[in-house]
């Protein structure tokens, strides 16, 4: 996993479009404790998949930087999960461990530190992380990596 301008320039594209999605409140509440459902999750998983192992370090790091709850435990984690799952699998293959992993490591881990905030109960955070982000997310995601492999070649030569 070479970490080239390439990437950079992806690390920054994404990293500064999930701060300002952030930063701007543009999300959905859909639970209590200011539970939200905002497109910055979707870049936040979408977008180590261009930029590498570092590349994510540095998206999930502005992903959380604007948030009320400074969230870096969560967001850097995923965010290597999702290069690693996009550099070691190739389109189509990375579209099953995307989706196990959005099931399972995301709602998990969200899970988890919701309840260690204080915001819910585990199980009440798995459910309402599983039935308001993953049915969402999944789809949303497809469709980026989809529209970004179909409309860029260098997007296309990085994740397959």
């Amino acid at each position: 996993m070479a970490f080239g301008s390439v990437q950079i320039g992806y690390a920054a594209a994404f990293g500064g479009l999930v701060f300002a999605l952030r930063a701007l409140g543009i999300g959905v509440p859909i639970g209590p404790g200011g539970m939200l459902m905002d497109p910055r999750d979707i870049i936040s998983i979408v977008g180590p998949g261009f930029s590498g192992l570092i590349g994510s370090i540095i998206i999930s790091i502005l992903a959380a930087l604007p948030s009320a709850v400074f969230c870096v435990q969560v967001y850097v984690p995923l965010g290597i999960l999702w290069a690693l799952m996009f550099h070691y699998l190739r389109h189509p293959w990375y579209y099953v461990t995307l989706v196990i992993g959005i099931l399972t490591a995301w709602t998990a881990s969200w899970a988890f530190w919701e309840m260690v905030w204080g915001y819910m109960p585990f199980w009440v955070g798995v459910t309402t992380t599983f039935i308001g982000n993953d049915i969402v997310y999944i789809p949303a995601c497809i469709i980026v990596i989809e529209v970004l492999r179909k409309y860029s070649p260098t997007a296309k030569r990085l994740i397959g």
